[in-house]
């Protein structure tokens, strides 16, 4: 299964657009570096989190689901040890655009509905 076979891209985009301007209104224009830098990583994290599931169910790529979720923990205390170290004062509205985003993700995520 492909990941855009899974999520709808579109979705996840319009989504994904509205929350990091929404953050750049609430911090201000001049953090687009450091919010940049935090959103990348945190779609990336997104992308191991769903390559990861993805891989999970099969027997063969369970050493590939598990690299994807160590890289994504990797990835996210990352990005919130550069945002701490960056913009210490608003740590809790990274922290609520970081679940702001997994929300984004989970109403993206395709459903299976088979049809009987």
């Amino acid at each position: 299964m492909q990941f855009t076979k899974k999520i709808n891209l579109s979705k996840y985009l319009i989504g994904t657009i509205f929350n990091i301007l929404l953050s750049i209104k609430l911090i201000g224009i001049e953090h687009v570096q450091i919010l940049s830098v935090f959103f990348m990583g945190v779609i990336i994290n997104h992308l191991f989190l769903v390559l990861g599931s993805l891989n999970m169910f099969s027997t063969l790529a369970k050493k590939r689901a598990a690299i994807y979720f160590l890289g994504k923990f990797i990835i996210i205390v990352l990005i919130m040890v550069f945002a701490m170290r960056n913009l210490p004062e608003n740590i809790i509205l990274l922290t609520l655009f970081y679940i702001i985003q997994l929300i984004i993700l989970v109403l993206s995520i395709k459903r299976n509905t088979d049809k009987n």
